[in-house]
């Protein structure tokens, strides 16, 4: 089993999103189209691991680790332990995705906190 993996992919060095684009950084890269199944995202942003939803592997690093990603292009990674979800059957309409995730995750924690730090793959 991996349990490190360096990170070596290309890197945006100037990115800008359209004129028109308003928000966040986590959702303009995704509707830009920088968002890519297979690939590694790695963003300052807390909300960065969203990006999982299109495939890739996708998370959220510290400023000075950004620094070093810009600088050398390659980052040294945990490849934390991975629980598969599968869902079956059908939510009531006023729930959301994310409303069945963030259940799973809280009642997770409250069993075992240390599990924050699992990746979570939901299919």
């Amino acid at each position: 089993m991996i349990s490190k993996i360096v990170v070596t992919s290309r890197a945006i060095l100037a990115w800008q999103a359209s004129p028109d684009y308003q928000g966040v950084c986590h959702i303009a890269l995704a509707q830009e189209g920088h968002c890519r199944p297979g690939e590694v995202l790695l963003g300052t942003d807390s909300h960065t691991c969203t990006a999982g939803a299109f495939g890739q592997f996708a998370t959220g690093i510290g400023i000075t680790d950004a620094g070093f990603v810009l600088g050398t292009g390659k980052l040294l990674l945990k490849v934390p332990p991975t629980l598969r979800f599968v869902m079956d059957g059908e939510m009531a309409d006023y729930l959301l995705a994310k409303d069945l995730i963030l259940q799973i995750k809280s009642e997770m924690c409250a069993i075992k906190p240390r599990t924050l730090w699992l990746l979570l793959k939901f299919f």
